[in-house]
């Protein structure tokens, strides 16, 4: 392989790895206030990371993109559809993190 294709493939994940980065302290830090969990955030970014150093090893540019959109608008999804409810013990639930 030359060396212009391995920086090339390394640049996109350099990038991709900042974009995730932005939408993971957006998630985690400045729209806490609507979900208020802090585990779920961090699940995703690992899986995220795996996806992407996958998609660097076999040159999928589509699949790193894909992966830092699908974050954000996974995270949107699950606040505009999530539903609140009680558990049988009298405990809140939202489904939100589901979707």
């Amino acid at each position: 392989m030359k060396n212009s294709a391995i920086r090339h493939r390394v640049l996109w994940f350099a990038g991709a790895v900042i974009a995730l980065t932005i939408c993971f302290l957006l998630s985690r830090y400045i729209f806490f206030a609507l979900h208020g969990n802090t585990q779920w955030a961090i699940i995703l970014l690992i899986a995220s990371l795996v996806a992407l150093s996958i998609a660097a090893i076999f040159d999928g540019r589509k699949m790193m993109i894909c992966t830092v959109i699908g974050y954000m608008v996974g995270f949107a999804l699950g606040l505009t559809f999530g539903v609140e409810g009680v558990d049988p013990g009298g405990g809140a639930t939202n489904n939100w993190w589901q979707i």
